[in-house]
């Protein structure tokens, strides 16, 4: 993979390990899966299970495991669409509101963090720019342009 496409695949795993620390650390037995369905219904309001999917970009047999967890827990209800009994629409129950907004807060705190990041990570990617333009130079980049 190229340096620079490397580097910010790197960055998006460190990121996605943070998220997943703090939501673990401040809401425990809450996925970041969960959390994304949490924020997607608090937003949305009632969804049927195909636009849920659709909204985040998961296979529908992952969403219905994630639903099936939060119903567990009491987040969320479902239930039958009129006129096609398979098909369900979920919703946020009470309690489900509250992690959601609880989500939400420990997202925005982290967005925070990381702006005040950015000056130093601009830094960096300034510095890695150059490096690559060095090995170029010198003829050590092994990725074609």
């Amino acid at each position: 993979m190229p340096g620079l496409l490397a580097y910010a695949v790197r960055i998006g795993e460190v990121l996605d390990l943070r998220m997943n620390r703090e939501l673990r650390n401040r809401l425990p037995g809450i996925s970041r899966a969960q959390a994304e369905v949490l924020l997607l219904l608090e937003r949305k309001g009632s969804m049927d299970m195909g636009s849920l999917a659709r909204g985040l970009q998961k296979d529908p047999g992952t969403m219905t495991a994630v639903v099936q967890a939060l119903w567990k827990k009491g987040l969320l209800e479902r239930r039958a669409m009129e006129g096609n009994r398979r098909a369900q629409q979920v919703q946020l129950l009470p309690e489900g509101k509250t992690i959601a907004r609880r989500c939400l807060a420990i997202y925005r705190n982290l967005e925070e963090q990381l702006q005040g990041d950015i000056s130093g990570f601009s830094s960096i990617l300034k510095a890695m720019d150059g490096f690559h333009g060095q090995l170029k130079e010198k003829g050590y980049w092994p990725y074609p342009e």
